[in-house]
Order: C-alpha cells, then sequence, then structure tokens
C-alpha cells in the first residue's frame, strides 16, 4: 500500500496544477472581456492593456507626452472600472492578495487619477506602470525568501 501514497501525492500535485492553469486561464479570459469594453477605444492606442506589472513599454506610450482630452477622460474611467473588477475578479478565484499586490495596486490607481487630472503623462503613466512592476516583483522575491526561510526554520525541532 505504500507505495500508492507517492504516485497519489504526484497525482494531486499535477491536479493542482491543472486547477490553477485553469484558473489563471478563466481570469485571464474574465480581464481580456472586461478591457475589450469600447468604450476604452479612445486611449487603446496610448495605453498597453490590460494593465499588467512588470511589462515592457513600447516606445511609442513610452514617448507619449500628451494629457488626456476631455473624450479620452471617460475611457480612463472605463478603464480604471476594468482595472478594478478585473483585480476584484482574481480575488474572488484565488483569495485576498498578499499585501505588496494591494500597495502596488493602490499605485495603478493613483497613476491612473493622475493622469486623468492632467498631472501625468500618457507616457509618463507608462514609466509609473514600469516603476511600479519593479517593486511588486521586488515584494514578491522578498516574500518568497522570507517563506523558504520561514520553511527552513520550522522544520528545527527543539523537542
Amino acid at each position: 500500500m505504500k507505495p500508492i501514497l507517492p504516485a497519489l501525492i504526484a497525482l494531486l500535485t499535477l491536479a493542482g496544477c491543472a486547477t490553477t492553469r485553469m484558473t489563471e486561464a478563466d481570469i485571464k479570459q474574465h480581464c481580456d472581456a472586461l478591457y475589450a469594453n469600447s468604450q476604452i477605444d479612445p486611449v487603446r492606442s496610448k495605453m498597453l492593456l490590460p494593465i499588467t506589472y512588470g511589462t515592457g513599454q513600447p516606445i511609442e506610450v513610452l514617448a507619449d507626452r500628451t494629457t488626456p482630452t476631455g473624450a479620452e477622460r471617460p475611457a480612463l474611467l472605463a478603464v480604471s472600472k476594468a482595472f478594478e473588477a478585473c483585480n476584484q475578479y482574481a480575488v474572488e478565484k484565488l483569495g485576498p492578495m498578499p499585501g505588496y499586490r494591494i500597495s502596488s495596486n493602490d499605485r495603478v490607481t493613483e497613476a491612473l487619477s493622475r493622469l486623468y487630472a492632467d498631472e501625468l503623462t500618457f507616457g509618463g503613466f507608462a514609466r509609473e506602470l514600469l516603476y511600479i512592476g519593479e517593486r511588486d516583483q521586488l515584494a514578491a522575491e522578498e516574500l518568497n525568501q522570507a517563506l523558504r526561510a520561514q520553511e527552513r526554520w520550522g522544520q528545527l525541532s527543539y523537542e
């Protein structure tokens, strides 16, 4: 009976990975549909959508020194709503976000509001996303290192 246990563990691990991939695909599909909203079209060429972290920005987007026109402001509101709805859907599927990701999302929302208020250009917004992505990745790595250290130290027993 003991040889069955490793096979069962491997099968459950594979099933968990498949479920995770299906969940990630479901979230991506849902978010893509949110960002396909035609209200976003006026700014679609000025922003890399969907909003993601750690994704390179095209040079023409980074170089855009324009601020939103009156016709583009409703599109920015639609982008903001899609961003929030996408994150909410991910929370429903995956559970609560880690603190570093909440902080990154807050920074994106703040940058969107600055863009909306003409305090930031489209290129400036793209650069902000690069910085947010870099900070998000560093925070994730720090958390993973802390979890690995906790795992190693948790194996030490004083009994």
